[in-house]
């Protein structure tokens, strides 16, 4: 009855946003479309042959990206802007879809509780949860949405296809730049095919628009969008004739490095600095996630070579830090937008999942805890009627130190749940491994 209840749940969220946006397009005028006419004019002035970073629908909504999303959108300038942008508000929809479907199975199997019907229902749940999120990003005809999946594809191949995982994580780094804290991890977890993968797939994926633009036009375009980044360490745009991003702290921000530029810039503190001390913050959390290893009898650092991460109590622990990769590229960012806390999804999946997997020694009510305070720090309630509220929860930066907070209880949740999987599934290999601390190094139990 559950999975029942899940799949029509599921088919009612999904069926509800592509009717309502369906209908929020057609009735009105152009500014119904979020942010799709500024993807759709840079596709225009790509396939005409003009500077792409010229293309928006007014000075504060210019193209501002690496150009390879221009290039995919090439082909929607076929039609008309607003058919373009109902397709992309489809495939927009079939991609969220996809990763809380692929992703609630990834890691459950990754959990060892993978069923039918419970993947139906954590699909079900985590959709719940994000909510607010994934209709915010259908509005704005984002492309956040891409990202989401392809965090949730290289997760799923992670084991299996290091080739998809490279050529996903590459795509998304050629869309926003978020998916760069994955390549520290696969260096630290030695997963060197997936990293060279990467690697190789980053320089297709920049170079593939020259298929359209020219080869000198395209490297024009990765120099322009690389040079705006340097806004962050003090360099004006205007000096490498770099795109206006964001500075790092904007209103709009809701990550803890933009709070904490809101709150130390006026006080003389420069974006480097404040990027130092959100640094520090950063390894405060390590050090409490350090903790949680060591309480739980797990490594941090001495795990075996790619292949045998396979195993128990790895394979799980591969689930919580790729949930823990989403919740740093999002918290500590130099510019998070509301409407990219929709990649958090995956925070919500694990969430999910732990709340409906039966395990002697699970902590459900810190994952609860944990996706609830993520769920009320995203939609900031009491917000709309209270203007205090408003400017605390942006300010502030609530959100931020919500999803992180939060995420720190799910992963404790998490390991108490790969800690029994370790110590009741095979008690004679993993158990015995984990109390003598052997993972690094080779052992016959491994």
């Amino acid at each position: 009855m559950l999975r029942w209840i899940a799949i029509a749940g599921l088919a009612a969220i999904f069926g509800y946003f592509l009717i309502y946006h369906l209908l929020h397009q057609t009735k009105g005028d152009r500014s119904r479309l979020g942010d799709f006419p500024t993807f759709y004019i840079a596709a225009q002035y790509a396939v005409a042959h003009r500077d792409i970073y010229t293309a928006g629908t007014s000075p504060a909504m210019m193209y501002v990206y690496p150009p390879l999303i221009a290039f995919v959108y090439s082909p929607l300038t076929l039609v008309s802007e607003r058919h373009a942008a109902q397709i992309s508000l489809v495939l927009n929809t079939l991609m969220l879809f996809g990763s809380v479907k692929l992703g609630a199975r990834a890691i459950l199997r990754r959990l060892d509780a993978h069923s039918p019907d419970r993947e139906w229902v954590v699909a079900f749940l985590a959709s719940l949860f994000g909510l607010n999120e994934m209709r915010a990003v259908l509005t704005m005809g984002e492309t956040d949405a891409i990202m989401l999946f392809m965090f949730v594809l290289a997760l799923y191949w992670l084991d299996r296809r290091p080739a998809v995982v490279g050529m996903a994580l590459a795509l998304a780094l050629n869309i926003k730049y978020l998916p760069v804290v994955a390549l520290p991890w696969l260096i630290l977890r030695r997963r060197w095919a997936a990293l060279a993968w990467t690697a190789v797939g980053t320089v297709f994926f920049a170079l593939l628009p020259a298929v359209l633009l020219g080869w000198h036009e395209d490297l024009r375009c990765l120099r322009v969008a690389l040079a705006g980044l340097l806004k962050w360490v003090g360099i004006a745009p205007e000096v490498l004739h770099g795109i206006k991003v964001h500075n790092i702290g904007d209103g709009l921000s809701v990550s803890i490095t933009s709070v904490l530029a809101r709150v130390l810039g006026p006080h003389g503190f420069s974006n480097t600095s404040v990027m130092a001390l959100a640094a520090v913050v950063g390894l405060l959390a390590l050090a409490v996630v350090a903790g949680m290893y060591s309480a739980n009898r797990f490594p941090m650092l001495q795990w075996p070579d790619a292949k045998r991460q396979s195993a128990q109590p790895f394979k799980g622990l591969v689930a919580l830090e790729w949930a823990g990769l989403v919740t740093v590229a999002l918290t500590f960012s130099p510019d998070t937008n509301t409407r990219h806390l929709v990649i958090a999804t995956l925070v919500n999946t694990l969430a999910a999942a732990l709340l409906v997997t039966p395990r002697p020694g699970l902590r459900r009510g810190a994952a609860l805890a944990g996706v609830l305070l993520i769920f009320l720090s995203f939609i900031m309630p009491g917000a709309r009627a209270w203007k205090a509220a408003h400017f605390y929860y942006f300010n502030y930066s609530v959100p931020g130190w919500g999803l992180l907070a939060g995420y720190l209880l799910i992963l404790w949740a998490g390991l108490k749940s790969v800690a029994a999987i370790s110590d009741g599934s095979h008690p004679e290999e993993i158990g015995d491994v984990r109390r003598s601390r052997t993972y690094g190094r080779p052992s016959s139990a491994l």
